[in-house]
């Protein structure tokens, strides 16, 4: 009869594909139940990070390939403040292997205990204190006019809500992201040339976007700054980024009553469901599903024939600004 691990490590050793696996399951339910969002390939290494990461130093997207085993974990973070503790995770595991109880994927739940009011103390002001080297990053940034590669891609013109800089990873533009309710700065998103995109450490994205400022008293909601700015740029209707779809439905709650809102969704027309077997649109349910419980709400789809996936820009990139104004109705 074999012997059974008597350790965590060698239990991680003896049985890791089975680890994995179970563990790159648990972590995208988690996450993708809490947030949203779809984490797809993920590796069990000295942290979880995806198959095909940003090389800062280099400017370009390389595959991350690690053969060996490592039995130190981190927490990955994923959506807005919910993180998978892949080190509780494996602990779980092993307790339930050590008491011969089933422990593999199709056994298990990820059972995530909550933070404890200490503990909740200590990472709110973490997050408060990451959040003022945030804004205090923001005020240096450079706020004269360049031209942005991943803007002129965009078809896109420098606006003044617009930041620069030069950071580890690049030449960057930047945004400022707020509370809708309050109006407060509480982080940016800075997008590199490629279309790589960073958030700040700290930041709290429920109730917050990418605000800008128009003409209308409807406000136009878009997944990401580029959509955004596409809806102003051709409309001067007052738009808002909602930065990603997990954080569409905390956005909307956010309005006043009175405020109509108008949902410009991403037609992922081609995009697999987290168990990677059926397609689900998930930009258009949710903003469906959102609309339907809010009153003076309502979703535009833009879509090109035979184009898998299609937000507002490319539309704009496809029929130019008389095509986003038939399709919003202006």
């Amino acid at each position: 009869m074999r012997k059974k691990c008597k350790t965590k490590d060698s239990f991680i050793l003896e049985h890791y594909e089975d680890v994995t696996n179970t563990l790159l399951g648990m972590a995208k339910e988690f996450l993708f139940a809490k947030s949203g969002v779809d984490i797809g390939h993920l590796l069990l290494d000295q942290e979880w990070h995806s198959l095909n990461g940003y090389d800062g130093y280099n400017g370009i997207y390389r595959e991350n390939k690690h053969p060996y085993v490592s039995v130190t974990y981190h927490s990955f973070k994923g959506g807005e403040t919910d993180k998978f503790l892949s080190s509780e995770a494996i602990g779980q595991l092993y307790n339930l292997y050590s008491k011969g109880k089933p422990w593999k994927s199709a056994d298990v739940m990820w059972d995530h205990k909550p933070l404890d009011e200490t503990h909740k103390k200590l990472k709110d002001q973490e997050r408060h204190y990451a959040r003022v080297a945030a804004m205090n990053e923001w005020a240096v940034m450079f706020d004269d006019f360049v031209e942005h590669p991943y803007l002129k891609r965009k078809g896109l013109l420098w606006k003044s809500y617009l930041k620069h800089g030069i950071d580890n990873y690049g030449f960057f533009l930047a945004a400022k992201i707020e509370k809708i309710a309050t109006r407060e700065a509480v982080g940016w998103q800075k997008i590199y040339p490629i279309g790589f995109k960073k958030f700040n450490t700290g930041l709290s994205k429920k109730g917050s976007a990418i605000m800008i400022s128009g003409d209308t008293r409807t406000a136009y909601l878009a997944e990401g700054l580029a959509d955004a700015m596409t809806i102003s740029q051709c409309t001067r209707a007052s738009t808002c980024a909602f930065l990603d779809i997990g954080n569409l439905a905390s956005v909307v709650e956010a309005f006043e009553d009175d405020v109509e809102l108008v949902i410009v969704a991403d037609n992922d027309k081609e995009r697999l469901s987290s168990n990677k077997e059926t397609k689900e649109n998930i930009g258009v349910l949710t903003a469906k599903a959102v609309a339907d419980k809010r009153p003076k709400t309502s979703v535009i789809i833009p879509d090109i024939l035979r184009e898998p996936k299609v937000d507002v820009n490319d539309y704009y990139l496809k029929y130019g600004e008389q095509g986003v104004k038939r399709l919003l109705g202006f």
